[in-house]
């Protein structure tokens, strides 16, 4: 069954708040980081208080009628704040993500906003390959460093919000180095 993206509701706070705790989870600990939440209640508590503020706008994934993960719009400023991004662990390389990631940037394109920003813990370099940035090879990401003038950051996460960059990756982005790839993880 195909993935259905859908407007989140507030009877969805238990599965997504229990997802996003799940997942951020999972990544502090391969990070070895401690959790942002100390708990699974806090992570619901923080969805459904973002859901029922009229200035969030929540995207929730189903497979198979089965609640898979979410994202998070902060639609109270000019710039729109994106994030919490989340999949269940359980499903995550499936692209679902991915296609969060563009049916938020389809919404942040239909607002006309002039920009918007990616919120994530700094050593969750993963989540930028969500704007369409092709990962480093290993040999990039674990070889010689990169020392190259004007290569950017991956922790520049912040893009314009229409016309053909919007497209594909963050404005003059290219692969990150391998230097920059070791400071955060």
């Amino acid at each position: 069954m195909p993935l259905t993206l859908r407007l989140g509701q507030l009877d969805d706070a238990d599965r997504c708040g229990t997802i996003s705790y799940e997942a951020f989870k999972t990544i502090a600990e391969h990070h070895r980081f401690p959790p942002d939440s100390s708990a699974p209640e806090r992570a619901v508590a923080n969805f459904a208080r973002r859901r029922s503020h009229p200035g969030y706008h929540v995207i929730v994934a189903e497979l198979d009628g089965r609640i898979v993960g979410s994202n998070v719009l902060d639609e109270r400023s000019t710039i729109v704040g994106l994030g919490p991004i989340t999949v269940d662990p359980a499903v995550q390389n499936r692209t679902i993500g991915r296609q969060l990631m563009q049916a938020a940037l389809q919404r942040v394109a239909e607002r006309q906003a002039p920009g918007v920003r990616l919120v994530q813990a700094a050593y969750h370099t993963e989540s930028v390959w969500f704007w369409g940035v092709t990962p480093p090879s290993a040999e990039e990401r674990h070889g010689t460093p990169d020392t190259t003038p004007g290569r950017s950051s991956p922790n520049r996460h912040s893009r314009p919000a229409s016309g053909s960059a919007a497209a594909g990756a963050p404005r003059g982005a290219s692969r990150p180095s391998a230097a920059s790839c070791r400071s955060v993880c």
